[in-house]
């Protein structure tokens, strides 16, 4: 008996050693902070339990790459050093999977960054952007690029997934690029997450990116031959609103082929416009006029991208896009009734707006990386947008036609854009400058009521550079950017040459928290349409006319930000501070018994906002929440105005994941908002989501329901034609929205890996 007992246990035990004995590897590869390879780093791994036991260690081999194999579950500290870089040390708690390509960035002694950060949410703080790695679960549960990066949640962006619009927290333009190279929404839409290796947010942009709030670079891997394919479709259930989108890619080793096509297809009905206006006129007397219409809008339109990309990451990017956007069948048209209080008269109203364009572009980017850590980079872009508009307003009384206004605009303009960009790395600073020259020529007919032909010709040449070092826990810059302009438009040359500077400060207090300053001075020129002196009359007492004479705009900017990452919370808040010397404001004159709105340079434009975001992630990742709150003072002033508001605005909404499937609500009330002399007023609204993604298929179903005020309200507070107006929408009060799409693969891909590691189990990495 004692003999088949110990038989049984030394069974047990022969069967439980190789189930004991499992193994993973580590693999990754080293790159500086420009993305080139670093041949012969030290990769040393330690054993948490025992930070004297070295568990194995490797060099990185002409490519960049190592290689760690044989290695037990357990916990690990990975270190990684080469001379003149500061030592780059990640944590891995219970290693139970095979890291397949960790990405391992190494900073420089002396130069730009310091210490960073990753936390649960794998996310590199530094000084101006936020780098973010993304894990196996952000991937999987992302239809699209543009579902990706809402599902990120970074901090400053704004993502409309209905309708595919990214956009900056404070309302400004976001900059997207693929690899470095420029991008549009279409190019984010179609791509694939699972091939998504980082992603870079750069929230407070180098003066390279020109006047945007953000800079949003996705860095992607693509396959090495065969191709790839996405069949998309946005529909509305509440409204005639759809887009169906389809693209293909084709790859061979480092060449890329795609092409897109897209058709939308906008139509809103029975929308209720309600205005009522006040006129007063020189002797005294005044009229008003109340304005009911009930009128419906329709756009449909196609837009196509042929586009081929060379890539080779660790030295160059080529980049050729041909782009036509095209639109057909759009108009809007309205009936309604306009009652003179003053007169008794009751007039019938009827307009209709007609608008046919279409928009070839073709652009051309090249970048690459020198020796002795140099950029360069070369852009031409070349578009041609004619335009061919025709608008009618008619009143009647009593059957006869009181006022008959014909606007027909046929529009002719070419645009020619030429840019290049210079990086250089220094020990201790980074300098980049760069040129921009921009060519403009329009040639606009007008005829009907008015008969005018317009030429104008635009030159505009910008010119930059900037300096970003750091000593020690310091950050610091430095710039300056010069805009040199000419107009030709008749008889009429003017030219001008403006200078801007921008500063540049940051101080770390630990890895995981920063307070940042930016202060700059931007000069904005006018608009070729703002300067055309053409008149375009809405009624029989209101026009529309451009002004030759507009100065270009000087805006001062000052901006403080603390940033903080702790756990799996984010913390940020704002203040920022913006003066503009002569901004471009709207108001009213009186000529010909016409009450005529024209822009023209004010004195000042002031606005103060104060804001404050939280954000929080669960350790297992199912749970995000965020909260923010705004405030925003605007001031104004000219020669015949001056009007003050304050208002503020809050976001609330919460989002939870269970592997592909995640269900997401939230509140969103906005503030009001002052603009020149008119008033918009803010509205709440609650939104609420869910998405299921199933290996190569995605579906998606948002919803959007306007609370309180369901009308659009703004307000004109000039004292000559003082005005108010409402316009009820019932497709935009209640939006429900469904998403499909459909991916597929052929031929050889290369496979989809993760970028830091692919370990659920993980609480957080660490780099020291």
């Amino acid at each position: 008996m004692k003999q088949k007992l110990f038989f049984f246990f030394v069974c047990i035990l022969w069967v439980g050693i190789p189930l004991n004995a499992q193994h993973f590897s580590i693999k990754g590869k080293v790159t500086d902070t420009k993305q080139e390879i670093i041949v012969g780093a030290s990769v040393l791994l330690y054993s948490v339990k025992d930070s004297t036991q070295t568990v194995g260690a490797t060099i990185t081999d002409n490519k960049g790459r190592f290689n760690l194999q044989e290695l037990p579950a357990d916990s690990y500290r990975l270190r990684i050093s080469f001379v003149g870089y500061k030592n780059e040390v990640i944590q891995i708690d219970n290693l139970s999977a095979n890291i397949k390509d960790l990405q391992v960035t190494l900073t420089e002694q002396s130069v730009l960054l310091d210490e960073v950060a990753v936390t649960a949410n794998r996310v590199v703080l530094e000084f101006d952007r936020q780098i973010v790695y993304p894990g196996k679960e952000d991937k999987e549960r992302s239809m699209d690029g543009v579902n990706f990066i809402d599902n990120l949640q970074l901090t400053g962006i704004v993502v409309d997934r209905s309708n595919n619009v990214i956009s900056g927290i404070r309302g400004g333009a976001i900059s997207l690029r693929v690899n470095g190279a420029p991008a549009d929404i279409d190019d984010i839409r179609n791509i694939d997450p699972k091939l998504v290796t980082r992603v870079e947010y750069h929230d407070i942009p180098s003066l390279r990116y020109g006047d945007v709030e953000g800079v949003i670079d996705m860095y992607v891997k693509r396959s090495e031959f065969g191709g790839s394919g996405v069949v998309g479709t946005n529909n509305s259930v509440t409204s005639l609103n759809n887009s169906e989108n389809i693209n293909l890619k084709l790859n061979n080793q480092r060449s890329e082929f795609s092409v897109i096509g897209s058709f939308f297809n906008t139509r809103t009905k029975d929308t209720e416009r309600y205005k009522m206006t006040d006129y007063f006129f020189e002797d005294g007397t005044s009229l008003n006029r109340k304005e009911s219409a009930l009128g419906t809008y329709q756009n449909n339109g196609f837009s196509g991208v042929l586009n081929y990309n060379y890539l080779d990451l660790d030295n160059k990017l080529f980049q050729a896009k041909l782009s036509y956007f095209t639109t057909f069948n759009s108009y809007s048209k309205s009936e309604g009734t306009i009652t003179e209080e003053n007169t008794r008269k009751e007039y019938r109203t009827s307009t209709r707006m007609d608008r046919k364009g279409h928009t070839p572009r073709m652009n051309l980017y090249y970048q690459q990386n020198l020796k002795n850590k140099q950029f360069i980079a070369f852009e031409v872009m070349g578009s041609y947008s004619p335009s061919d508009i025709s608008s009618y307003y008619q009143e009647t009384y009593d059957g006869n036609v009181t006022t008959d206004i014909t606007n027909l605009i046929d529009g002719n303009p070419y645009t020619l854009t030429l840019e290049g960009i210079y990086e250089k790395r220094f020990k201790a600073v980074g300098l980049s400058a760069g040129v921009n020259q921009r060519f403009s020529w329009v040639d606009n007919q007008y005829s009907g009521t008015s008969n005018i032909l317009n030429q104008i010709d635009n030159y505009t040449t910008n010119a930059y550079a900037q300096l970003i070092g750091k000593k020690n826990k310091f950050t610091y810059g430095i710039g300056t950017r010069g805009v040199f302009n000419q107009i030709h438009q008749s008889s009429l040359r003017r030219h001008s040459s403006n200078f801007a500077a921008n500063l540049l400060a940051g101080y770390q207090f630990t890895r995981s928290a920063q307070l940042r300053y930016t202060g700059s001075m931007t000069v904005t020129l006018p608009t070729i349409g703002s300067l055309s002196e053409v008149d375009l009359h809405f009624n029989g007492y209101e026009s529309v006319r451009g002004n030759s004479r507009l100065n270009s705009v000087t805006r001062y900017d000052n901006a403080l930000n603390f940033l903080c990452q702790k756990g799996g919370f984010t913390y940020m808040l704002d203040a920022r501070d913006s003066y503009t010397k002569n901004p471009m404001l709207s108001s009213i004159l009186r000529e010909s018994d016409k009450f005529i709105s024209q822009t023209q340079n004010g004195d000042y434009l002031h606005l103060v906002t104060a804001s404050g975001t939280i954000k929080w992630r669960s350790k297992n990742r199912q749970w995000n929440l965020m909260g923010s709150a705004e405030y925003n003072h605007f001031k104004n002033s000219t020669a015949s105005y001056s009007h003050s508001l304050n208002t503020w605005g809050m976001d609330v909404h919460a989002i939870w994941d269970y592997k592909t499937f995640s269900i997401r609500g939230g509140y969103y009330r906005t503030g009001k908002a002052l603009s020149s002399e008119r008033i918009t007023y803010g509205y709440q609204r609650l939104t609420c989501g869910i998405q299921y993604v199933m290996k190569n298929w995605g579906i998606m179903a948002d919803a959007a329901f306007r609370i309180g005020n369901k009308h659009n309200r703004s307000e004109n507070l000039n004292p000559y034609m003082r005005s108010y107006q409402s316009t009820f929408a019932p497709d935009n009060n209640t939006v429900i929205r469904i998403q499909a799409h459909w991916r597929f693969q052929f031929g050889k891909q290369r496979k989809s890996v993760g970028t830091r590691f692919e370990n659920k189990e993980t609480t957080g990495t660490t780099l020291q």
